[in-house]
């Protein structure tokens, strides 16, 4: 008889494969299981506790495994669903991520661990879903964790839209050389959806409020998770100062806006800094 490739409930840590396929140890695997998952990756809730998430949230799943042998490339794949036992126990995956991975060569077993995000689509309703991962792409078969079942759970409804407010863009006063490294602060709140964004700061030259830009920076990547209410987040860095005039004072302008979702706020910080003046003429 050829069963699914699915393994089934087990009520304490084990690895599975597929009936018929290579043991894992004889792949250089074994004690293959997840070790925690969190929202956001904050707190991590270790099996077989249950973690809420809302739509928009990201489950990180932390794997672990031991490996020994030749150095294995593969991919890692975790997912949320329902569980299902006819005619096995099986997951129906609603979210899922995966992401290649890599084991180096080593003469004993050692252990390893790794983690994926699972990002809460609104393809997946409230209510108790169950959780497995495997180690696929590797010869030999499939790899799979136990089922934890019943151990996420969605609740609420998701935020449909996103805004930004009380953004304040700082940067560190003082009088630099070209090149310095100068840092700042940003702070903001936010409420909406999970997306992605950017945060876009310009050098430039006036008095408020008028703003004449002189240089422009390539934007920075921003990562906003969601929130189904107001929260305060802040953002922090360096810039590195280019060619500027010496003796000269310089305001910064910042904008961050999301991608999916539009919104944006824009600040000024007046008269930030000075470039170092030249030597006399």
């Amino acid at each position: 008889i050829t069963l699914p490739p699915f393994p089934p409930v087990a009520s304490e840590e084990t690895t599975f494969i597929v009936a018929g396929e290579v043991p894992p140890e004889e792949l250089g695997f074994r004690n293959f299981r997840i070790l925690s998952y969190s929202k956001n990756g904050g707190p991590p809730v270790t099996p077989p506790g249950v973690l809420e998430l809302d739509v928009g949230d990201r489950c990180r799943v932390n794997v672990g495994f031991d490996h020994m042998g030749d150095t294995v490339i593969g991919e890692l794949h975790a997912a949320i669903g329902n569980l299902h036992h006819v005619p096995v126990d099986w997951i129906d995956e609603i979210v899922n991520a995966k992401k290649t991975f890599s084991a180096p060569s080593i003469p004993d077993w050692a252990p390893f661990e790794d983690s994926l995000d699972i990002i809460i689509t609104s393809a997946i309703s409230p209510g108790s879903y169950s959780m497995y991962a495997k180690i696929m792409g590797i010869t030999g078969g499939d790899i799979f964790t136990e089922y934890l079942e019943n151990v996420i759970t969605i609740i609420g409804v998701p935020p449909e839209e996103a805004d930004i407010k009380d953004f304040d863009f700082k940067l560190a006063k003082g009088t630099y050389d070209i090149g310095a490294q100068v840092p700042f602060t940003a702070p903001y709140d936010y409420k909406g959806i999970a997306q992605d964004g950017q945060l876009t700061i310009s050098i430039g030259t006036g008095i408020a409020p008028t703003f004449n830009p002189v240089h422009t920076y390539n934007p920075l990547p921003v990562s906003f998770d969601a929130a189904a209410d107001w929260e305060t987040r802040g953002l922090e860095g360096n810039i590195a100062l280019p060619e500027l005039e010496a003796g000269q004072t310089y305001s910064v302008r910042a904008k961050l806006e999301t991608l999916v979702k539009r919104t944006q706020e824009t600040d000024t910080d007046w008269s930030a800094f000075d470039i170092t003046p030249g030597p006399p003429t």
